[in-house]
Order: C-alpha cells, then sequence, then structure tokens
C-alpha cells in the first residue's frame, strides 16, 4: 500500500487500537459493534446484523471503547471487469474528526490486500467504495486520495462517487 503522509493518520492524544477480525470471528468486537450499530441506527431496514458481522474488517478501539468499524465484501465491479472487496466504514460521532477513519481505512487496505495475496483463487484485484457521506463527499475534490491512492472511477445512478484503490499485485 502507498502508505500515506504521518500526519493525515496522525489521531493526536487519542491511543487507537486496531483489531484485525477478517475472517477471523472475535465475540467482543462482534457484540460492540452490534451495539454500535443498534446505538446509531446505521443498519438499512432489512440488512442482517449477523451478515455484517460476517463482513467485518477490523475495528478500532480507543480506550477499551469502540470508535470504529469497517466491514467489506467482494464484487465484481462490472465496468472495470474486477473483483474488488468492496469496504464501508463507521466512526462514532465522539471520534470523528480525529483521524480514525482514515487510521481504520489505511489498516483494512492492508489487511485486503494480504488476503488477497493469500487467497488468489478469490482474484480480488484492490479495494472500492462509495462516498456517501455528504461531509466527506464535499471534501473529496482531489481525483485520487493521499489515504491510500483511492481514485475516482465513476459515479454511482444517484451520484454517488466510487473510489478504488489497487492492490500492487493486481493484474489487468
Amino acid at each position: 500500500m502507498r502508505e500515506p503522509p504521518a500526519h493525515l493518520l496522525d489521531t493526536g492524544p487519542l491511543r487507537v487500537e486496531m483489531r484485525t477480525v477478517w475472517k477471523k470471528p472475535d465475540a467482543e468486537v462482534e457484540a460492540d459493534a452490534r451495539a454500535l450499530w443498534r446505538r446509531l441506527s446505521v443498519l438499512p431496514e432489512g440488512v442482517d446484523a449477523d451478515l455484517r458481522i460476517d463482513e467485518m474488517v477490523c475495528a478500532a478501539y480507543v480506550e477499551g471503547a469502540l470508535a470504529a468499524v469497517a466491514t467489506a465484501f467482494v464484487r465484481e465491479i462490472e465496468f472495470l471487469r474486477h473483483r474488488f472487496a468492496m469496504l464501508r466504514g463507521l466512526v462514532a460521532p465522539e471520534y470523528r474528526r480525529h483521524n480514525v477513519g482514515r487510521r481504520i481505512l489505511a489498516h483494512s487496505f492492508i489487511v485486503l490486500d494480504q488476503w488477497s495475496r493469500e487467497h488468489p483463487e478469490e482474484a480480488v484485484m484492490g479495494v472500492a467504495g462509495v462516498l456517501q457521506s455528504p461531509i466527506l463527499a464535499e471534501k473529496a475534490t482531489m481525483a485520487s486520495s493521499p489515504i491510500g491512492g483511492f481514485t475516482l472511477a465513476g459515479y454511482t445512478n444517484r451520484g454517488e462517487q466510487i473510489r478504488v484503490a489497487w492492490f500492487d499485485h493486481a493484474r489487468i
């Protein structure tokens, strides 16, 4: 992964502990994620929390409290003709503006890149995401982000940015 500049990942006085849970069940992280999703009412209607639990990549903790969680699922992006890990991130409101989201994004990329290398049969060539937060979308004016090299690849039918970051081992 193209390492972002250290100042972009600086969480200031917060001591952030990253826990990797991709394909590794962790009852404590699962319970904390369920509680965070419930508290913030963020799971769309009809979304099965158990399925989302199975998609967790990593969790960020600050002083024992879950500050952020990242989930992903693998799918083909047809117009790119390759499979990507579709990444979602959620940062608890009290931890926003401390770069926790950037940290969990960078960590998730590394986890998914390593998993992709270890599982070439999955043919996952990178990480992608749809920028749904209006606040983040307003700030995302650079074609390529300094965090992980996420590059604008297109737009959804609703006008949301689709961003992708190819793994170094990806071949087209």
